[in-house]
């Protein structure tokens, strides 16, 4: 649990962004992206009704995250974006965290995946500055 000791209420830069996974008999599985203001830490977590059970699934090393944002697709695949300004986002897949390419956006980053999980969507501002960006979308197809 040494990681999850560098989340503090104290460091202005820590991220962190939630989403349901989905339901496997009594298991109900979440997923949690952290920014622990080094790396971006992915944790599933595991709720059999009487029980968390928390582990660590993936480090995603120096990615210190200006913001990153998290959905699952109906199969409870998590798919990560992480903004950290120097390239703009990308978008991770799976719970091992496989980089799918830059996305070209920045700032409040956000994600969603298509019901039919073939397209996967990321919203953001199409410079690293709001007041001179605009609003983008790009998406991914796996059709």
């Amino acid at each position: 649990t040494g990681a999850i000791a560098s989340i503090d209420n104290t460091t202005l830069t820590t991220d962190c962004a939630m989403t349901y996974g989905g339901l496997s008999g009594d298991n109900r599985t979440f997923y949690m992206a952290v920014d622990n203001n080094t790396s971006t830490l992915l944790y599933s977590i595991i709720d059999n009704t009487t029980a968390l059970t928390v582990s660590l699934a993936a480090t995603k090393a120096s990615t210190t995250a200006q913001n990153l944002a998290i959905a699952t697709d109906t199969s409870g695949v998590p798919y990560v974006v992480i903004d950290n300004a120097t390239g703009g986002a990308i978008l991770y897949r799976t719970t091992s965290l496989t980089d799918s390419g830059s996305v070209g956006l920045y700032g409040a980053v956000d994600v969603k995946v298509s019901s039919d999980n073939t397209k996967v969507g990321v919203a953001g501002i199409s410079v690293d500055n709001a007041a001179t960006g605009y609003p983008a979308v790009r998406v991914f197809y796996n059709e």
